[in-house]
């Protein structure tokens, strides 16, 4: 099984992880990332090391500046910052909620003048950019895993949760760029080390914090981090979502055969070479390893079978696009399936029914999105068993193909993102992209 391993002793941030992923992925991708068009920013790999260790870094350039520097020149205005007193900044794509005001005069109001996004600002800048439908839907996922962070430790609706526009644009090039090398290394399972997040405070624009920053902390409940003491943030928003977003599962470094190996390089010198790594392989599995965030299923459910839970309301006050938007939102989210059928309701108004079926472990999280890109004010739920097939994804000719079996039934179907592509790049129908990788260009 083509195994992705993550090590993450000096934690994890997106532009580092980013680096490290450059090294092993497809040089198409990387040369893909270079040219993302999002507006203002550049992405600047350049090999050096630490501590003599040599890999990737990577600057992440947003009209010409990173945003680290003016964090530093905020911490110091506010701050008065000692002559040789240390400010930890592990690295230039922390983003918390800016949405704080100001009761005293600033000699400093460029840093205020950038606007500030929400999510559905960044929402729609990741749907503009030339990449996979995939691609675009895990950018939207993992952002919506810091959105959701920011919005409970602050308690604020997401729609009220706002980035600073520096930051903001940053945060969606390590986004972007990370799912688009991921996507592009196609690994069948990313396991990722306990991780380092560091000691002591980090600045932001609420003032300082204690690390981990209590969006970190709060995107990796229920996950296994740790600190050795560095003094500074060593894992971002950013990082931590990445993380838990490709995770299949948690641990040490599994026993693989390793093909390829990335080193990307954080900004900051530690005692510690500051460093990311990642292995790329192949396991032999001797037994399959439950899902990250899969349920315990109940023992009576005959082989075949799993539980689901069905979401659904009606929806009569808003527009195709609206709808669109939040069928968007609920699949990044994670929903195993979402659609809409047509209904009349009250005084003969055309509507949609809108349902959405999830996991059990993912129901509450589901929700929340569901109240947030809809007028709807109630779901209903309803328990329920399926009968699933099971499948395994494997690359053939370039093309993720997905296999299904069981039940008596075998069968097998290309991954549409992949055809589509492909077709858009040669010039072709995707029926006949389609039928060239089914049958090998064979017109017979």
């Amino acid at each position: 099984m083509k195994t992705l391993f993550i090590e993450c002793s000096m934690g994890a941030a997106g532009d580092m992880l980013m680096g490290a992923l450059m090294e092993i992925a497809p040089r198409k991708a990387v040369e893909q990332l270079k040219e993302l068009g999002i507006p203002g920013v550049e992405i600047l790999p350049k090999k050096g090391d630490k501590s003599g260790i040599t890999g990737t870094h990577v600057r992440v350039m947003v009209n010409g500046r990173e945003e680290g520097e003016e964090m530093e020149h905020h911490a110091r205005e506010h701050e008065h910052v000692h002559e040789g007193e240390p400010h930890h900044h592990h690295d230039h794509d922390h983003h918390h909620d800016h949405n704080h005001d100001h009761d005293h005069d600033h000699d400093h109001e460029h840093i205020h003048e950038h606007h500030h996004f929400t999510i559905d600002d960044v929402g729609r800048i990741i749907i503009k950019l030339p990449v996979s439908g995939k691609v675009k839907k895990d950018a939207f996922a993992v952002y919506m895993k810091i959105a959701a962070a920011e919005s409970k430790v602050h308690g604020k609706p997401m729609d009220q949760v706002h980035f600073h526009e520096l930051g903001s644009m940053d945060a969606v090039a390590d986004v972007v760029g990370n799912c688009l090398l991921m996507d592009a290394i196609g690994a069948d399972k990313v396991v990722v080390s306990p991780i380092n997040v560091g000691s002591g405070t980090v600045w932001c624009a609420h003032g300082r914090l204690p690390v981990p920053a209590p969006a970190t902390a709060e995107i990796l409940m229920n996950k296994e981090y740790y600190t050795d003491g560095t003094e500074g943030e060593l894992c971002t928003p950013t990082g931590a979502a990445l993380l838990t977003y490709f995770a299949d599962e948690y641990g040490d470094r599994p026993a693989m055969r390793t093909r390829a190996i990335g080193v990307g390089l954080g900004h900051k010198d530690f005692a510690r070479p500051n460093i990311i790594r990642v292995f790329l392989g192949d396991t032999v599995e001797h037994a399959p390893a439950a899902p990250v965030g899969a349920p315990e299923e109940p023992a009576s459910l005959p082989e075949g079978m799993d539980m689901a839970v069905e979401l659904s309301a009606n929806i009569d006050d808003m527009t195709g696009e609206e709808l669109g938007f939040a069928m968007e939102a609920l699949f990044a989210a994670g929903a195993l399936d979402v659609w809409y059928t047509p209904i009349i309701m009250k005084k003969s108004r055309p509507a949609v029914k809108l349902s959405c079926l999830v996991s059990p472990a993912e129901e509450e999280r589901i929700v929340r999105i569901m109240f947030r890109y809809t007028e709807t004010a109630g779901i209903r739920r309803t328990e329920c068993e399926r009968y699933v097939l099971e499948r395994e994804i494997a690359e053939e000719g370039g093309v993720r193909v997905k296999h299904y079996h069981g039940h008596g039934v075998t069968r097998h179907k290309a991954e549409y993102d992949d055809i589509a592509d492909r077709a858009s790049e040669e010039g072709k129908s995707y029926r006949e992209m389609l039928q060239e990788v089914e049958f090998g260009g064979n017109d017979n």
